[in-house]
């Protein structure tokens, strides 16, 4: 199919109501007949795309229609003229607004390019009271074992007039998510007895600090399953040279440690080394895992920043400077996931 053949598929009709609120002579005479007051109705209509088709209403009356009202004593009513475009097909779109079930299609766009149709019968259309739309996909949910706070995408593919559904992530994959942000806690007023052991030893207090845990004020970042990568750099001279990737204090704490178990998260903080897997997903297809003593998170000396160390990684990457990479902390491996998105040489 070309691709002005697509085009032509796609191109959208919009729907939307038109309303009468100008009574004909006849509504009006009904009206006063049953001592009633005249309804405002609705109907469905197609208006205009992109390429200027459009909904005329007609407010002038032309000469001859004047002549017409005046003759036989009636109001003119407001015309309207409509050219159709695009997309649903209007009879159905009308089922759907006139509180009619309308049974539709649905495939599932699973992974890998895979797509599972089911046939009509299995899912229907229904309007609510509300003007909201209920699609009812029990058949889905079953198959998919879906479940309160499952991620899931829907659209309406103009091409092949069905519905095409997508399950983003699991909620029990979120669940490995949770996470305790990590903090500092500073000790500034000295207890009675460490008063006291300082007088003795003639020595000043020093503040102390401890890492603790506590709950987010603000909603804690979440790992978006489908663009996980939150923490991007260039590859730096330095980096280079010693085969470490440097980590801003921020980026570890808020992405990183909070995904950590205290005591883990403490030996870091106070300055042990702290050795974990890290894996190149940079060919999906192909990953490759780097573990070992020389695979390492270290504290630097200016107390705000910490480095990932991988020679390894850095070798076989022929990382350079300038090139940028991606990182993220996946809790359900427990390991670094790293992606090389762009090379200066490559």
């Amino acid at each position: 199919m070309s691709n002005q053949q697509r085009q032509r598929l796609i191109s959208l009709k919009k729907k939307t109501f038109f309303f009468n609120f100008v009574s004909s002579k006849a509504e009006e005479e009904a009206c006063k007949a049953n001592n009633t007051q005249r309804k405002r109705t609705r109907e469905l209509l197609e208006t205009g795309n992109a390429n200027g088709t459009t909904l005329k209403f007609n407010f002038m009356p032309s000469k001859s229609e004047e002549e017409s009202c005046k003759a036989s004593n009636t109001r003119r009513i407001i015309t309207r003229e409509l050219i159709e475009t695009g997309s649903m097909d209007l009879e159905i779109a009308t089922s759907f607004v006139n509180e009619n079930q309308v049974r539709v299609d649905l495939w599932d766009d699973m992974k890998n390019n895979v797509v599972k149709k089911y046939d009509r019968g299995s899912f229907t259309v229904t309007k609510l009271p509300d003007d909201d739309y209920n699609l009812s996909i029990v058949t889905l949910i079953k198959d998919r074992e879906l479940v309160i706070g499952d991620k899931i995408g829907l659209y309406w593919h103009p091409w092949n007039s069905t519905f095409v559904f997508r399950l983003f992530s699991k909620m029990a994959d979120h669940k490995f998510l949770t996470s305790m942000k990590k903090t500092f806690f500073h000790e500034f007023i000295p207890s009675k007895v460490e008063e006291e052991a300082c007088k003795v030893n003639n020595a000043s207090w020093v503040v102390t600090r401890e890492l603790v845990e506590i709950r987010d004020i603000y909603s804690a970042p979440i790992i978006d399953l489908e663009d996980p990568w939150n923490i991007k750099k260039k590859i730096t001279h330095n980096e280079v040279i010693l085969g470490k990737l440097v980590i801003s204090f921020l980026e570890m704490f808020e992405y990183i440690l909070r995904y950590w178990k205290l005591d883990m998260a403490k030996s870091l903080t106070n300055g042990c080394e702290v050795c974990v897997n890290i894996w190149d997903i940079t060919e999906e297809n192909d990953p490759k895992k780097y573990e070992g003593e020389s695979v390492c998170f270290r504290k630097l000396y200016n107390d705000y920043e910490y480095s990932l160390s991988c020679m390894r990684l850095f070798n076989d990457r022929k990382l350079n400077v300038g090139d940028e990479i991606a990182l993220y902390w996946d809790p359900r491996s427990s390991s670094i996931m790293f992606k090389l998105l762009s090379q200066v040489y490559a």
